[in-house]
């Protein structure tokens, strides 16, 4: 049954082949005949569990309907194309086949498709590559920052805020929460922008960097006025200068109290 499944996808797999190119009886490139042979051999090497094969016929068939401008279908070939190739550890590709599919999503309107998508994908790299993930998160950060709403691109600002913290990469967390400080500014929201300011000073006190967190306080208050005003940066304050007189238990007692 397989071997007959197996024939069948490659017969197809020929077919599609003979629509893309010129002969003597045909003058021009069929992409959307040569796209459903392919989508025909994905079917056909799936049920012969021919991964490999299969992933190959995908990324074929979304090819084929990226020349047709044919967005949709595209996208669903490549994120078939980056589940198979993900399956079969060629991770890279998997990683480029799945953000052509966000990327063609998000052409013909399927903002929901596309984040589902990537929050499906994440789950995959989180298990098998997490060095890769922020890489990944500020990715989908940049591309939903031109899409409504405008809170996606904050969330996955957000998790690639989180995870550089989880991985102690502190300099980097600074960076990545001054982003998504500005990302807040950009919607007026000053509560979260004081939160993401404060968070922004105390990345460098984790790596025992004075000087890196008195740097982000003084460079916040131009930037955001309101800062100033708030507890968050009463509290960061009285706690630079209990650090800087490395008064232990009141650093402790800062850093216990709630700051809203």
């Amino acid at each position: 049954m397989e071997e007959q499944e197996t024939r069948e996808g490659l017969l197809h797999m020929a077919q599609a082949t003979q629509r893309r190119c010129i002969g003597l009886f045909r003058w021009k490139l069929d992409y959307e005949k040569a796209a459903s042979e392919y989508a025909k051999s994905t079917l056909a090497f799936c049920r012969a569990k021919r991964l490999d094969q299969a992933m190959e016929a995908f990324l074929k068939e979304a090819e084929a309907h990226e020349k047709s401008r044919v967005p949709l279908p595209a996208a669903m070939a490549y994120e078939q194309a980056g589940l198979y190739l993900s399956r079969s550890d060629h991770l890279q590709e998997a990683t480029q086949a799945m953000k052509q599919a966000v990327s063609w999503y998000l052409e013909c309107g399927e903002a929901e498709m596309a984040s589902y998508t990537l929050r499906h994908f994440t789950y995959l790299l989180e298990s098998q590559i997490p060095h890769q993930l922020v890489c990944f998160y500020q990715w989908a950060s940049q591309l939903f920052q031109g899409e409504d709403p405008f809170w996606k691109a904050l969330d996955w600002t957000e998790e690639a805020s989180r995870l550089l913290l989880r991985q102690k990469c502190y300099r980097d967390a600074v960076i990545s929460l001054g982003q998504a400080k500005h990302l807040y500014v950009k919607e007026m929201c000053s509560c979260l922008c004081h939160q993401r300011a404060l968070a922004q000073c105390l990345a460098p006190l984790c790596d025992l960097d004075f000087p890196a967190a008195c740097k982000c306080l003084e460079g916040t208050c131009p930037y955001l006025p309101t800062f100033k005003f708030s507890p968050q940066y009463d509290g960061m304050v009285t706690l630079l200068s209990f650090y800087e007189d490395q008064d232990q238990d009141a650093v402790y007692q800062v850093c216990t109290s709630p700051v809203s």
